[in-house]
Formats: C-alpha cells, sequence, structure tokens
C-alpha cells in the first residue's frame, strides 16, 4: 500500500533508480506524471483489478505514456487491494504468486539481462533462415512457481 505508493512517487519524481515494482499501491494518491518530463526508471505495477477506479487507471498509463516512461502494468480481475497480505481478507493466492513471478521477472531482466524496456534483445540468427539460433528460454529462463505457506 504505502510502499507501493511510495515507490511510484519516486519513479514520477524523476528518483535516482533503474526500476521500481508497486505492489497494490494507490494509484489515486500519487504525484502527477503529468508535471515530469521523463521518468527514467523502468515501472511495473501490480494491482488488483477491485482495487482502483479504471479512470484513474487510464489517466495515469496516459501521464506515464506522455513522460516517457517504459511501464508494465498487471491488473488481476476480481481483485481487492492488499491482495498478498496473508493475514489480510483480500488475500488472493493466485494473484500473489502471479504477481511475485512477475516482479522476479521484472527484477531479472532489469538487473541480469538489462532488457527491460527493450524491444526485443539482440539475438543470433542464422544466416540462412534469419530465425534465431537460442531459444526464448535460453533468452528469458522461466521463472518457476514459488509455493510458500503462512506461518
Amino acid at each position: 500500500c504505502f510502499g507501493g505508493t511510495g515507490v511510484l512517487n519516486l519513479a514520477i519524481t524523476g528518483g535516482d533508480v533503474l526500476g521500481v515494482v508497486s505492489f497494490h499501491g494507490g494509484l489515486t494518491q500519487r504525484a502527477a506524471a503529468s508535471n515530469a518530463t521523463a521518468i527514467p526508471a523502468k515501472v511495473l505495477i501490480l494491482s488488483g483489478g477491485s482495487d482502483d477506479a479504471a479512470s484513474e487507471v487510464g489517466e495515469l498509463e496516459a501521464e506515464l505514456d506522455a513522460a516517457g516512461a517504459t511501464w508494465e502494468m498487471s491488473r488481476y480481475g476480481h481483485i481487492e487491494h492488499g491482495f498478498t497480505e496473508w493475514s489480510g481478507g483480500a488475500y488472493d493466492a493466485r494473484a500473489d504468486m502471479s504477481s511475485w513471478n512477475s516482479m522476479k521477472l521484472f527484477l531479472k531482466e532489469l538487473f541480469e539481462m538489462g532488457v527491460v524496456g527493450t524491444t526485443k534483445p539482440d539475438l543470433p540468427l542464422d544466416e540462412a533462415s534469419h530465425a534465431p539460433t537460442v531459444t526464448p528460454a535460453e533468452v528469458v529462463p522461466s521463472v518457476a512457481p514459488t509455493t510458500v505457506a503462512p506461518t
């Protein structure tokens, strides 16, 4: 909640970070991205579909685009605010695992591969067929699901 809102505001205000991940942050309680001239940090937003008003989400997307941000947003249908909090009434295991794996892939791409925001990674191509000589799994290894039980 507060952390998700905070990192989104950090990115929007030009914080000196490579990327941010916002878990169920308050999308309506953010700095106006329309005031930003550029947003250099990569942004991943993971939010419940029933968490924020659709008009606010559309406004945020337009502002991020206008500021030239590289962003990705996953919204989980019929999911409320706080879906990753095990002891909370809105906990949802599927959305929790999906969002966690999205974050792991985002961070792997950002820190290990440097491909977040690029159109396609440079791949070695076969001269005759022009097809990649590596498989997609070699470029972006799969992120194995993690099963975690509350303690």
